[in-house]
């Protein structure tokens, strides 16, 4: 019985880390410190309403609050699953310098409050990864354009 028990975990587990493998990061080296990415990040997404989350050297979290037509769109297409609240949409840039650039990593996902606990979803999607692209590629030529001008 343990023998099979243990079988299925690892078949399981192969399974999630395969998936995860499947996943390519999303991300880009950029020719600028940390700072500097960080801070035309903030500038690019402030415009749509989002808000600084936390800021440590290695990352950068923003976040906007769900619109109500999106948490009841949300509610009505996952309806078999406890409501949602205060849903927000969550970019974290994960940077790694190096020696002249730095390699950023972006995720995008969302956070919401249901039944005491929170829900929270990575965004995976082909359509949110190539989104995510765009935005690190445009990010990675504002960055260089504005320092080819200094």
């Amino acid at each position: 019985m343990r023998k099979s028990l243990v079988s299925v975990a690892v078949l399981l587990l192969s399974g999630y880390f395969g998936n995860a493998q499947d996943k390519s990061p999303i991300h880009v080296a950029i020719q600028a410190a940390p700072e500097q990415i960080k801070k035309a990040a903030m500038a690019m997404f402030a415009r749509n309403g989002y808000s600084l989350d936390s800021d440590t050297p290695t990352q950068l979290k923003i976040s906007k609050p769900f619109s109500e037509e999106e948490t009841a769109a949300y509610n009505t297409a996952h309806w078999t699953n406890q409501p949602v609240a205060n849903c927000r949409h969550v970019q974290a840039f994960l940077l790694s310098p190096a020696d002249e650039e730095t390699s950023v990593t972006m995720t995008t996902g969302m956070v919401c409050h249901t039944d005491r606990l929170w829900l929270i979803r990575r965004d995976d999607d082909r359509k949110e990864i190539q989104l995510a692209q765009s935005i690190l590629a445009d990010l990675k030529v504002r960055i260089e354009e504005t320092n080819k001008r200094r």
